[in-house]
């Protein structure tokens, strides 16, 4: 997700900004959806584009295949 503003980004525990996450999946110091794969994220974020940014379906799964994995969050989980 592109962050342009402070409010895109998610906060610690303390409701401070964290630079590594979205508002969408980092909350309070903790992950909205703990147990989703990083295929079910790849899955959300190309029917996002998709619906949302009008891109075809499959320039959205090559993003989302070229991006997901090396956040943070899944750089771990293959």
């Amino acid at each position: 997700m592109p962050m342009r503003n402070e409010e895109d980004y998610g906060t610690d525990a303390q409701g401070k900004m964290v630079s590594e996450y979205c508002h969408f999946c980092y909350h309070d110091g903790e992950f909205t959806e703990p147990g989703i794969t990083m295929e079910e994220m790849m899955d959300r974020v190309v029917d996002v584009m998709v619906k949302r940014l009008g891109m075809q379906e499959t320039r959205a799964r090559s993003v989302a295949e070229t991006f997901i994995p090396r956040l943070k969050r899944w750089k771990t989980q293959k």
